[in-house]
């Protein structure tokens, strides 16, 4: 039973796609297809938040992590990277033995990077794309033991990393989340905590959706709470040697996704955002244009008054 008056189901189909792969070699953020600008997260000055944080550290004498060294004499822009992580599996499946190194930990070289917030930020920026290459390689990274305490240290790293905004809002997405710094940092899902959100790609079911995501925890939950990854490369190389030719008919017929959805969101549901939220509009009309213009079907269901 739905709570609301009005309800719509949408689809689409996904063609044909081509093998993941992970390239080995570098890749600049502004490759990857972002869309927006980067926000200045309500920053009382010109120039965004993050650029004026770093300019009065540099302004008052604060670290240089491009010339100086630290006290064991390396540069503070050097990539520590700690894995296998103790966490991580040695054996995911049967067929795939020796060490797993996913996720792979980096952890600060330096205690200036490890104790200070800003020299952090100073090191994610010029250690970018050296991480991009370790992302691009192992598929999912754990930055451990940094100084990144709230949310908004957190959106000032993604920024410090090179990686634009990718508001949610009117995004396509199911969940059921709240804004917390501008529109760049969102509670992940709003859902009651018994609600399990089962392995998936985050807005697979549209065409606009995210190169990366991050993860960052304020508060650990007392029980339960933790994010499991799950390596997708390897998911379908065992889909493929297994199930050829399911895996084959479903790349020459592709996907269609379904929802049914109410007017208001419903929190009790990981998947309960309503259409007004999730497509960004606020009157029936006003749905019927945007999704006719995306090549989304609709429709209305029985007893939902016009």
């Amino acid at each position: 039973h739905f709570p609301h008056s009005r309800v719509v189901t949408t689809a689409r189909a996904r063609g044909p796609v081509d093998p993941p792969t992970r390239p080995e070699r570098p890749i600049r953020p502004t490759e990857m297809g972002f869309e927006g600008p980067i926000p200045d997260y309500d920053s009382p000055t010109p120039g965004g938040a993050f650029e004026q944080l770093l300019k009065q550290y540099d302004d008052s004498g604060g670290l240089d992590v491009l010339d100086d060294e630290s006290s064991s004499g390396a540069m503070n822009n050097i990539v520590c990277v700690s894995f296998p992580l103790p966490e991580a599996r040695s054996r995911l499946l049967d067929d795939l033995s020796g060490t797993y190194d996913f996720p792979v930990a980096l952890e600060p070289c330096t205690q200036e990077v490890a104790n200070d917030t800003i020299a952090a930020l100073h090191w994610a920026q010029d250690s970018s794309e050296t991480i991009e290459r370790h992302l691009c390689r192992y598929g999912a990274l754990l930055l451990r033991g940094f100084p990144v305490r709230t949310p908004r240290d957190f959106a000032h790293l993604t920024e410090a990393l090179g990686w634009p905004n990718f508001g949610y809002e009117a995004s396509g997405g199911n969940a059921v989340r709240r804004n917390v710094v501008g529109d760049r940092v969102f509670t992940a899902n709003e859902s009651p905590p018994d609600k399990v959100i089962p392995f998936h790609h985050e807005l697979a079911q549209t065409t606009r959706y995210p190169h990366r995501v991050a993860f960052f925890c304020e508060n650990p939950a007392m029980r339960g709470g933790a994010t499991p990854l799950l390596d997708s490369g390897n998911a379908y190389a065992r889909l493929r040697s297994e199930f050829p030719e399911g895996l084959a008919e479903l790349q020459k017929k592709g996907v269609r996704y379904t929802r049914v959805m109410t007017v208001d969101d419903r929190p009790h549901s990981a998947i309960g955002r309503g259409w007004s939220d999730t497509f960004g509009v606020s009157t029936p009309q006003e749905l019927e244009a945007k999704l006719a213009s995306s090549g989304d079907k609709l429709e209305w269901l029985r007893g939902a008054p016009s």
